[in-house]
């Protein structure tokens, strides 16, 4: 007679109900050039798989190297960049999820630590992690219920490992102080859609327009209104590759209501008109 004992029952990592949802999904591949400019998410968290090449992410202005491999964690808040290895171009994955809540964190907080070191090696999960990725570019090209389900099932696993690997990281780093210019950058890449001035943004912050343009620039390497051009053109890149928006409304959705205007800006900033990028990229992710 076989006696089978029942496993004690474990908790998940997230409270009941409360598993994270996926808001983006990129890939950037085989692009020298490649690089994102600096920006924030408010209530997301972003998840990162480098699955060739190298790059650097530049999180609150420390530097963090990355490699085929590995992968890295940018939590809400902080203000984040990166640029791929022009010698070994990155193939590189990356998703934000929302909306979650491991049980010994705040709500969309992944790492213990704000200022824990960000990356860590997939090791033996590189495999897995690789064919969950691929899987969440095939389902979030379905737009029906079945596929949304299934992508945010695939997300909580992918966060559930990133969970565990960096659970043993106990190296961090040195967060710079606040200044006020990551406020100016946060309250424009929530309204950069908008008509964006340095008069708006002088009123808005109690500040002189000329004050706000020096410290802005000398803490981010480029002005004020130039950011803000750079996230409407990044949006549009994306909503070209990723939407079935026409142009016209692409460019009514980054805030330019003449599109005549916007493919004359999109051009002098990518080097293509906006239907030639989206030729050149459709079926891939940028």
């Amino acid at each position: 007679m076989f006696i089978k004992k029942e496993k004690p029952k474990l908790s998940s990592i997230f409270e009941d109900g409360q598993v994270p949802v996926l808001t983006r999904l990129t890939r950037s591949f085989d692009n020298s050039h490649w690089f994102s400019n600096a920006h924030v998410h408010y209530n997301e968290t972003e998840l990162v798989y480098v699955a060739k090449g190298k790059a650097i992410f530049t999180i609150n202005q420390q530097e963090f190297s990355v490699k085929k491999g590995d992968l890295l964690v940018v939590e809400r808040g902080l203000i984040h960049s990166a640029v791929s290895n022009k010698d070994d171009p990155s193939d590189i994955f990356s998703c934000s999820i929302t909306d979650y809540k491991i049980y010994d964190r705040e709500r969309n907080a992944l790492l213990k630590k704000p200022n824990l070191i960000p990356v860590q090696e997939a090791g033996g999960h590189r495999s897995f992690l690789e064919t969950c990725w691929k899987e969440l570019l095939q389902y979030r090209n379905m737009d029906d219920r079945t596929s949304v389900s299934i992508c945010n099932m695939i997300v909580g696993s992918i966060a559930a490992i990133y969970y565990s690997l960096f659970e043993e990281q106990d190296r961090t780093y040195v967060m710079p102080e606040h200044h006020f210019t990551y406020d100016i950058m946060i309250f424009i890449y929530g309204h950069y859609f908008e008509n964006i001035t340095l008069d708006r943004l002088a009123k808005e912050f109690h500040m002189s327009a000329g004050h706000i343009s020096h410290e802005f620039s000398k803490m981010f390497g480029i002005s004020p209104i130039n950011y803000a051009i750079n996230l409407r053109i990044d949006q549009a890149k994306w909503l070209l590759v990723q939407s079935d928006l026409s142009i016209k409304e692409i460019a009514s959705e980054v805030g330019y209501q003449n599109i005549q205007h916007f493919t004359k800006i999109f051009q002098k900033r990518t080097g293509y008109l906006p239907v030639e990028y989206q030729n050149k990229y459709i079926g891939k992710e940028q």
